[in-house]
């Protein structure tokens, strides 16, 4: 539990001293270059300069650290040797289908229930609409989110957790409000739900990349489904006159939708992981000096 908490008020730290420094710098170069202008709400204003600020400081300053440290890695091979009628590419091909149902779900409660994003805009101030997205802003939340976030919260933090003799569940709920933290809004409860998806699919193969999958693709769906598709493509007459949510008589079929798939595709992600045995590390050594050769 130590290392644990050790990693993610790490993670914590990185992100505050990346913040301060580029405020200093950013300060400094407000004096030194002719009509440069800074200041502190610059930061959050959605631009280029602050999308690429917030990218530096959240993503890639974090892994340089935990990669430099050994306290995660990117490894693609699995911690399990699976049994008959195990298939990497169904494993990989039901978390693609997770991802649906996680998207389907997070779009009809926010149909179901459009208040929640409304109070979320003012509490909060985001927006997550296409005009405040730019291309760095996908980058960032759509490709390096899924592959920093699932390093360090399944890939360092959760690992350590399941290496003690505890019930693995208590690993996998820890990590998922860890990961929540961060994404605090009123969101939180998605995200602790999302993170006990992805840290049950860590847990299943001890392996982060089936739940960078699932993660970069549901961002990239909400990015492209919400922000763009629903509003150039819905009808206008399937959409209730006081808001712009869609009526119950639609929202709430495809929300059971959403959680079939969901269900059904951890269904199939269990029955494919079912037969494992651990491999431990000299084998992985093993095999991979024999696999250079």
């Amino acid at each position: 539990m130590k290392a644990a908490l050790k990693y993610f008020f790490l993670y914590a730290l990185l992100v505050l001293a990346g913040f301060a420094a580029l405020t200093v710098i950013y300060k400094i170069a407000s004096y030194c270059i002719p009509g440069f202008t800074y200041s502190d709400k610059d930061m959050m204003d959605g631009s280029w300069l602050s999308s690429l600020s917030l990218m530096v400081v959240s993503q890639l300053l974090p892994i340089y650290v935990f990669l430099k440290r050994k306290y995660t890695n990117y490894s693609f091979s699995f911690g399990y040797r699976f049994g008959d009628g195990f298939s990497k590419k169904k494993l990989y091909l039901w978390a693609a289908v997770a991802s649906v149902g996680c998207l389907l779900f997070d779009l009809m409660i926010t149909m179901i229930f459009p208040v929640i994003d409304e109070w979320n805009i003012l509490i909060f101030g985001e927006d997550s609409g296409p005009d405040s997205i730019n291309f760095i802003d996908f980058i960032s939340g759509c490709l390096l989110a899924p592959l920093v976030e699932e390093a360090i919260f399944r890939g360092a933090i959760e690992r350590r957790l399941l290496e003690k003799d505890w019930n693995p569940w208590f690993a996998i709920v820890i990590s998922a409000i860890l990961f929540a933290i961060p994404h605090f809004s009123l969101y939180t409860l998605f995200f602790s739900c999302f993170g006990i998806l992805v840290g049950w699919l860590y847990y299943r193969t001890r392996c982060i990349w089936p739940g960078i999958l699932i993660h970069s693709l549901n961002n990239s769906l909400a990015l492209f489904v919400i922000g763009y598709l629903l509003s150039d493509f819905v009808p206008s007459d399937f959409m209730s006159e006081d808001d712009a949510s869609l009526p119950l008589k639609i929202s709430i079929p495809l929300l059971i939708v959403g959680i079939a798939i969901l269900y059904y595709s951890v269904k199939q992600i269990a029955l494919l992981t079912k037969d494992r045995t651990p491999i431990n590390v000299t084998e992985t050594q093993t095999e991979n000096s024999l696999s250079s050769i």
